[in-house]
């Protein structure tokens, strides 16, 4: 199964000319100067452009590799283009100069692309007005991020030459991408190809005090008082992938659970097409549950998570967004891999179906199509009560 099959069939077609073109103009320039293109001394690098379009969890996980980048060059201009879909992840760091959001988000197909048509000429226009020294595309899979990366007229140009994609072809460096090593990991892989290095692979989402003031707002609605406790959970996942999902009568039993053990209040956090899932979970659990799908922006949830005692999760964008602001998560992993995507916190936890062989069978946006979904239909209920009441003591 693979997701926006339109769009990802445009990006391959459309992807594969322009990279043909792209890369034979390159190859007669190279051989018409005589020289490679080398990496500029370091207070010759005064613009450099990020390229990261999706997602907010990825996105998330690669931040710590655009503050590498800053602490580098603390003299360049930083550059990141983005989508709506990861756009938040970048908003309020400090070390991010400037952002071109693309209008384009992957959900609704090539029509979404069109209808957008204007607005995407004007963010490539403005990103070629950039002339960066170097481009970084800390995309995956995408052909469109190398054409963007070499259109940008960034000399130096580096991402992932990630195996059956043939995208190294655009850069002046790359690097593999593994498939079993953190994902935050692999972002320090990519610029150790142009000589930056960190050992600070910390999560970092700054929260504005707006968006606490209204996210005590919103819970206070619900009646959560500011300072008192509560457990927030994510049966959602990315409108992409509901094969990522726990069951919702089992999340009911860890809100029944909470209750009843800690006397603690449920909180359901999640995109506006969630409500109705979290509704099942809300009506599905014996106590009272407050569904705050579709009510908070990206800013809000993290506040709200912040405030939380624990984050039961899926593998979707508020687990990443959660380890960001400190808060422990018990994530619930089924057909995608912990390994690469997995929390890395000191009070994190996560629960896999080990007798499970087939697992996990995602990768790079594609999954085989699978009827019984084993790794996740046989995690039980009592596994996940263990891992939230390890956590809450």
């Amino acid at each position: 199964m693979r997701s926006n099959p339109a769009l990802k069939t445009g990006d391959s077609i459309f992807g594969r000319i322009a990279f043909g073109l792209l890369r034979t103009y390159g190859a007669i320039c190279r051989r018409a100067s005589h020289r490679e293109p080398v990496l500029p001394p370091d207070h010759q690098v005064q613009r450099i452009l990020a390229i990261k379009l999706c997602c907010l969890g990825d996105a998330i996980l690669a931040v710590p590799a655009l503050r590498a980048l800053k602490q580098r060059w603390p003299q360049a201009h930083l550059t990141v283009v983005c989508t709506p879909r990861s756009c938040a992840a970048f908003e309020n760091l400090a070390y991010v100069d400037d952002i071109v959001c693309i209008p384009v988000t992957g959900l609704s197909g090539v029509g979404e692309l069109i209808a957008n048509l204007g607005t995407v000429r004007r963010a490539l226009a403005k990103v070629r007005k950039e002339r960066p020294n170097l481009a970084v595309d800390l995309d995956l899979y995408f052909r469109a991020t190398p054409v963007l990366a070499c259109m940008s007229g960034a000399p130096v140009r580096v991402g992932f030459d990630t195996e059956g994609f043939d995208r190294a072809g655009l850069f002046t460096h790359s690097a593999p991408r593994a498939r079993d090593r953190w994902e935050a990991e692999c972002f320090m892989d990519l610029l150790r190809a142009i000589g930056v290095d960190s050992d600070d692979l910390t999560l970092d989402f700054p929260i504005p005090p707006a968006a606490r003031q209204a996210a005590d707002q919103i819970l206070s609605a619900h009646g959560i008082a500011p300072g008192a406790g509560f457990v927030s959970m994510c049966p959602g996942s990315s409108k992409n992938w509901p094969s990522k999902q726990w069951s919702t009568h089992r999340f009911a039993e860890i809100v029944d659970f909470v209750h009843q053990k800690y006397r603690l209040p449920t909180v359901l956090i999640g995109a506006s097409f969630e409500v109705d899932l979290c509704d099942e979970v809300a009506g599905q659990a014996s106590v009272d549950v407050a569904n705050l799908a579709g009510e908070t922006s990206v800013p809000e949830t993290a506040a709200i998570l912040q405030r939380s005692s624990v984050l039961v999760t899926n593998d979707t964008g508020p687990l990443h967004l959660a380890t960001a602001v400190g808060t422990p998560v018990v994530a619930i992993f089924g057909p995608t891999n912990e390994k690469k995507w997995g929390p890395r916190g000191p009070r994190d936890v996560v629960i896999t179906n080990e007798n499970c062989d087939c697992r996990p069978c995602y990768y790079l946006s594609y999954m085989p199509d699978c009827e019984h979904r084993r790794c996740l239909a046989e995690i039980p209920a009592s596994r996940v009560k263990d891992a939230v009441a390890g956590v809450l003591g």
